[in-house]
C-alpha cells in the first residue's frame, strides 16, 4: 500500500517495489486517471498486480472511505508506505479545517495507519509501516496549543515532519489496534530560544486515531 502514488516519486516507488517482487500493490492516488494509467503501464512492463484507488489525503472523510473499502476487499497488508507529503504551501486548510501541512503530512496518515491496523496485524510478523519525513524534523517543535498554526504559519512544514519522525508504530504488538489509547509518552519541557517561553516536546509510539 502506497499513498501519494501518483506523484513522480510515488510512481517510481510503485515500479521499484514491483521489481523487488511485491505480490500486489495498491496505489492510493488523488488523480485517479493518472493512477490507472500508471497501473496499466506497470502491469504491462513488470507484470505486477497493481491497482489504483482514489484517496484525497487532505480529507479525513476520503481517508476513512478509502480505508473502509480496503478493509472490505483485502485480507492483509504487509507493507504500508505513507508517502504523501506537501511542502512550503501558502497558509491553507484541509477540508476539516486543519492547517495543510499538519493535516496532510501527519493527521491523515495517522488516521490512515490506525484504520488499516487490522490488516497490518494479519500481515505480521513481517508487516511494516514506513512514513516519509524530512531532515527538517530535527529543527521542529510541536505546538500542541496551536497545531493548526493560527499564527506563525512559516513553521508548518518543519513541525509536521517532526511529529512524523517522532512517531513509530509496531504492528506486531497486539495492542496497536485502531482502538488503542494514548501511551508511551515522553515529555520534554524546554525553553524556546526565540521567545524564551516553555515549549513541550512529546514523543510517542502510538495513540488513538
Amino acid at each position: 500500500m502506497i499513498t501519494g502514488a501518483d506523484s513522480a516519486e510515488g510512481i517510481e516507488l510503485v515500479k521499484e517495489v514491483c521489481r523487488r517482487g511485491a505480490e500486489r500493490v495498491i496505489m492510493a492516488v488523488t488523480n485517479i486517471d493518472l493512477g490507472q494509467d500508471v497501473a496499466l503501464e506497470v502491469r504491462a512492463e513488470l507484470n505486477g498486480d497493481v491497482i489504483a484507488e482514489y484517496c484525497d489525503m487532505s480529507s479525513l472523510k476520503s481517508v476513512r472511505d478509502f480505508c473502509t473499502k480496503i478493509l472490505e476487499s483485502e485480507s492483509r497488508i504487509h507493507i504500508l508506505i505513507n508517502h504523501t507529503t506537501v511542502m512550503w504551501y501558502p497558509l491553507k486548510r484541509t477540508n476539516e479545517g486543519h492547517e495543510w501541512h499538519w493535516g496532510v503530512n501527519h493527521l491523515s496518515h495517522f488516521v490512515f495507519t490506525q484504520l488499516l491496523m487490522p490488516l497490518l496485524l494479519r500481515g505480521t510478523p513481517d508487516a511494516r509501516v514506513i512514513t516519509l519525513s524530512s531532515s527538517w524534523h530535527s529543527r521542529g517543535k510541536i505546538f500542541w496549543d496551536n497545531p493548526n498554526y493560527l499564527d506563525n504559519a512559516a513553521l508548518k512544514h518543519r513541525d509536521s515532519t517532526t511529529i512524523n519522525a517522532s512517531t513509530s508504530i509496531n504492528p506486531t504488538s497486539p495492542e496497536n489496534s485502531s482502538s488503542s489509547k494514548s501511551r508511551d509518552h515522553n515529555l520534554q519541557i524546554e525553553n524556546d530560544t526565540d521567545s524564551g517561553k516553555p515549549t513541550i516536546r512529546i514523543r510517542y509510539r502510538a495513540c488513538e486515531a
